[in-house]
């Protein structure tokens, strides 16, 4: 059915989805100067106005590999006005459409990284499985009105996949015991991972001295995941070792974006004779990040036994 007053067609679009607020496109004037309401942006589009909020809920900033993830494009079309075509599309590429005219109604088209589950999918929302890194990327979604006006309505946002460590960050080396004038030298080791965790240092809950760590680029894995690797290096002194415990407390922290964070801690006795010193243990690190770096032989070769330790690690425990 068609409207002869294309004045009252009203379309709103919305991501529900806990997640930030979209992206939004740049304004147009329509013919008779109506316009389209996106979040808080006044735009104008084709004959009528046409409403996409957020207000219901939004695109999710990050999703983990292996999770599913319902987008759903709510709208309501006025009295009278028909429904023409429902689109969805990744980094501008269609993958699906929802068409009520048509048979079937919902068609797919396959993009990498996008899988579509037709059951679940319709006119106001599409279900994607087993999103993986390549599933990151920008989502669209666009309501289109019957003819003759066919004005569109459309909501953008990005959204990112990541794959996070299948454990916490693990702690190694170090002594059972310090007293004030020893090298401390430990390790942080966080599991694979896309991106790369970033790690932390923490002396009895201080965040540690940036000159303190030492920073190594991440190590590849075969499946194109990424270790860190984030050492800790400093002399003790008496006020690591407050009273009445006399303890020394460490603690790393892991954290990709905003799916994954994880602690490890571990706490190191005050000896209260003279011991000898020790040399400290082999520091290696990584925050990820970009940029060249030009390692030994030597260094690259710590680095590698590192990553078989945490591996070998992690298959014995």
């Amino acid at each position: 059915m068609h409207n002869d007053n294309p004045e009252n067609v009203r379309v709103r679009a919305t991501f529900l989805y806990p997640g930030t607020q979209p992206k939004s496109d740049e304004s147009s004037q329509g013919s008779l100067g109506k316009r389209i309401f996106l979040g808080r942006t006044f735009r104008a589009v084709g004959k009528c106005p046409l409403v996409i909020g957020w207000g219901m809920g939004t695109v999710p900033t990050h999703l983990i590999k292996g999770e599913n993830a319902e987008l759903i494009c709510d709208y309501i079309l006025e009295r009278g006005v028909d429904l023409y075509s429902v689109k969805w599309y990744k980094d501008e590429e269609e993958f699906f459409r929802y068409e009520p005219w048509a048979n079937p109604s919902t068609k797919n088209f396959p993009r990498e990284g996008v899988k579509v589950d037709l059951s679940k999918s319709d006119s106001k929302k599409v279900f994607l499985t087993d999103v993986d890194l390549t599933s990151s990327g920008s989502y669209k979604c666009e309501v289109s009105a019957e003819a003759p006006s066919f004005d569109t309505a459309k909501f953008v946002s990005d959204l990112a996949v990541v794959a996070i460590p299948k454990e916490k960050p693990r702690i190694s080396g170090g002594k059972q015991t310090y007293k004030p004038g020893d090298s401390v030298g430990v390790n942080c080791s966080a599991g694979p991972s896309k991106p790369a965790a970033a790690l932390m240092w923490y002396i009895n809950d201080e965040q540690a001295d940036p000159d303190y760590l030492e920073e190594y680029p991440p190590y590849e894995t075969r499946d194109g995941l990424e270790m860190s690797f984030l050492g800790l290096s400093f002399t003790a002194r008496e006020n690591h070792f407050p009273a009445p415990e006399h303890v020394l407390k460490l603690k790393c922290t892991a954290t990709v974006t905003t799916a994954y964070f994880m602690t490890h801690s571990k706490d190191f006795q005050g000896h209260p004779s003279p011991t000898q010193t020790r040399e400290p243990v082999s520091v290696m690190s990584s925050l990820g990040g970009s940029g060249s770096w030009s390692l030994s032989l030597t260094s690259r070769l710590r680095l590698l036994m590192l990553a078989v330790s945490f591996i070998l690690g992690s298959i014995t425990s």
